[in-house]
């Protein structure tokens, strides 16, 4: 499983650690060779094999969760445009078993057009921060986060945007009434309707 990084980590100590971490399921590794449109990923998060994705870009739409392939794509965006130095996202991806993990990526330029990154498995730490536990649906910190990137990349490519904001009639009635769990439930399947 990591023999296709023996060109990527040379030193063998070095390299011994990272296939231990890859392998106690807690992180992956990624290296994007951006002028051959090669990508190399180990990472037992999925379960899958990827021997066709040339980028970053076409792991992002092959392995993402649906609803947040957009901000990871405007995340590497962000990176790709220069308005960060680093490409950051967290994002779900659903693993061949059906389960649904949070991953945090991280990854940075190398001298040789080349990125390298790590992921980590950041399932329960996600939950408590970026998403309620609930619904799982985005909060106010993680929304902000989009909002900022959507805002500047349609600056940097002098678009227009626009902000819809949805409020359910009578919302604090129903859960004055029915309870916050069937609060919950009403958000999360309206969200559903909304995808």
């Amino acid at each position: 499983m990591f023999d296709e990084f023996d060109n990527v980590f040379t030193d063998e100590h070095l390299r011994r650690f990272l296939q231990g971490i890859v392998e106690s399921g807690r992180a992956g590794l990624f290296a994007w060779h951006m002028d051959k449109d090669k990508f190399d990923v180990v990472e037992t998060f999925t379960g899958k094999k990827f021997k066709h994705i040339q980028t970053l870009e076409e792991f992002i739409q092959q392995v993402v969760f649906l609803i947040d392939v957009e901000l990871a794509l405007q995340d590497l965006e962000l990176f790709m445009n220069g308005v960060s130095q680093n490409y950051e996202s967290t994002f779900r991806v659903v693993d061949s078993q059906g389960y649904v993990k949070w991953l945090l990526v991280k990854g940075s330029l190398m001298d040789d057009n080349k990125m390298t990154g790590i992921m980590y498995d950041v399932t329960s730490r996600n939950m408590k921060l970026g998403h309620d536990i609930k619904t799982n649906l985005m909060n106010n910190e993680t929304l902000m986060r989009k909002l900022r990137n959507s805002i500047c990349n349609a600056e940097k490519k002098d678009e227009l945007g626009a902000l819809l904001n949805i409020d359910i009639a009578n919302y604090h009635n129903i859960i004055n009434r029915y309870g916050n769990d069937f609060g919950d439930s009403i958000l999360y399947n309206f969200s559903r309707v909304l995808l």
